[in-house]
């Protein structure tokens, strides 16, 4: 009997605890049967009356449901478009002009332009493009974008775009290069009153414009970016590159990559301002939005170092505990890849003497296996950088004296079948040095050969002929001979008939096959 009686009481307490549970649940607006079903989280929508005639709605908040229409959230996360006082997230901030192929790569390259008193944009694009000719096995893995940041002047753009279109078209053809024109829309009044000015930085409301325009220009060429490619490279458009840049930057890439203790965000490839500055592209948001939040009070280039100050720093202790972090998020690369050139700055007024002493720009030798040859010439060379060097791969080859009809002869040891030849002057830091338009490239023959097919070019007074001329400023005499005219040869020679003493001639690259 009294086995009957605690088993009745066990039940009855068992009834009453799950009357309790039951009834705590439901005043939780939870139902007891969704929270087993489902873990105990919420698992269906339902619409329930009180007695009081209030409402109560249980979401569902599964994958499913996720899936279903986002214009229904309850909860949304604002984009940093959201939280700017002129801008959208459904607006629309396409580029207002595109030019583009589409092309995904590894790398992206942006560059940011503007009118300026003095452009330096043609040297520092050709200052690139010569390093990724120079550095061609990785040319199918890089992508420019070229963002021409000018609203103000529809005349200047549209010469821009014309000199890069005729300058660069293989480029633009092959998708190396995209040309972009940011949406104006995506802009603030940038010429509102209310602005005041800077006690920070005692900057007059004209560089305030001038640097929160520079974060907007910045911001949306990588915005436009980050989908494009797995990492990103922020360059000026007054810049000089170091010629193996692009090596140098995919071998260290992958350095700090293997390289666990690094956790880097950042890589550095100049110390100057926001020049040489590498990312991965999945991290481009946070920065983008930094750069959007305090435009009105601080510069990029010191905006994003916050960054970095939050993912390494503990604030309560010294900044000097603090630097074993920081070089594990942002790493510095050393000697630096990038030079700044530009010397007046795209703000009117602004004189920019920025310099990386420590950049020493080295000109690119490429050397070739070139048949043995005694070598003459009635030029003069440059601190001990002669033909000589450069011919057997050691040194370029600077010009700096002639007498005005001046040619460097190569007689070879042994007769020699010609099948081709190459040879680029000019180098990026000094991209006037060309070998001269009306400069020839002739060969003398070797004796008992036919002489029918030389009667298709030109001979001179001592009987070499004229396989080439130069007939544009490219600084190039590049050629493969068809296998109908191929010649055994015991003379080549180059010949510059209007050297002028205030137009010197650097030759980096010389190779006859």
């Amino acid at each position: 009997m009294n086995l009957i009686k605690d088993r009745i009481f066990c039940l009855l307490l068992i009834a009453c605890f799950s009357l309790l549970v039951t009834n705590f649940i439901q005043l939780n607006h939870i139902s007891y049967c969704q929270l087993v079903a489902n873990n105990g989280q919420p698992k269906v929508n339902l619409n329930e009356t009180h007695s009081s005639g209030t409402e109560r709605i249980i979401f569902h908040t599964n994958e499913e449901y996720r899936s279903k229409d986002l214009d229904k959230r309850k909860v949304k996360f604002s984009s940093v478009l959201n939280t700017l006082p002129h801008t959208a997230e459904d607006s629309n901030y396409d580029p207002d002009l595109e030019i583009t192929n589409n092309r995904n790569s590894s790398l992206v390259i942006g560059i940011s332009t503007v009118k300026r008193e003095i452009s330096y944009l043609f040297d520092t694009l050709n200052s690139i493009f010569s390093a990724i000719e120079y550095d061609k096995d990785y040319s199918d893995q890089i992508l420019i974008i070229l963002s021409i940041a000018e609203f103000d002047d529809a005349k200047f753009v549209n010469e821009t775009i014309d000199r890069l279109l005729a300058t660069y078209k293989k480029h633009v053809h092959s998708g190396l290069l995209d040309v972009i024109q940011p949406a104006k829309n995506f802009y603030p009044n940038l010429n509102d009153l209310s602005m005041k000015r800077d006690y920070v930085f005692n900057d007059s409301i004209q560089r305030i414009k001038w640097r929160r325009k520079q974060n907007y220009d910045v911001s949306y060429l990588m915005n436009y970016a980050k989908d494009r490619g797995a990492y990103y490279l922020q360059l000026e458009d007054d810049i000089l590159s170091q010629y193996n840049f692009v090596s140098e930057i995919f071998k260290f890439v992958q350095k700090s990559n293997n390289d666990l203790e690094s956790r880097w965000k950042m890589i550095e490839f100049s110390p100057l301002g926001f020049i040489g500055k590498l990312f991965r592209t999945k991290d481009l948001p946070i920065f983008i939005s930094m750069f959007l939040w305090f435009s009105e009070y601080k510069p990029l280039d010191l905006i994003h170092n916050y960054v970095f100050d939050i993912i390494a720093c503990d604030p309560s202790k010294n900044i000097k505990l603090c630097k074993p972090n920081l070089m594990k998020v942002k790493i510095e690369y050393k000697p630096s890849l990038f030079q700044h050139i530009g010397l007046k700055s795209s703000l009117k007024g602004k004189i920019q003497k920025l310099k990386d002493k420590k950049f020493v720009h080295k000109i690119p030798i490429k050397k070739h296996l070139n048949p043995d040859a005694t070598l003459s010439t009635s030029f003069k060379f440059y601190q001990g950088h002669t033909f000589n060097k450069l011919y057997f791969g050691i040194d370029y080859c600077w010009i700096n004296e002639g007498t005005g009809n001046d040619n460097i002869i190569i007689n070879f040891k042994e007769k020699f079948l010609l099948k081709g030849y190459i040879i680029k002057s000019g180098a990026s830091l000094h991209p006037e040095d060309k070998i001269p338009i009306n400069s020839t490239l002739e060969i003398q023959l070797f004796e008992n050969q036919n002489d029918s097919k030389s009667k298709n070019f030109p001979k001179t007074e001592d009987e070499y002929l004229q396989i080439d001329r130069m007939e544009s400023d490219s600084g190039e005499m590049i050629k493969n001979l068809n296998q109908s005219f191929l010649y055994h040869i015991k003379s080549f020679r180059l010949s510059i008939p209007n050297f002028k003493a205030n137009k010197w001639i650097l030759i980096y690259e010389f190779g006859v096959f």
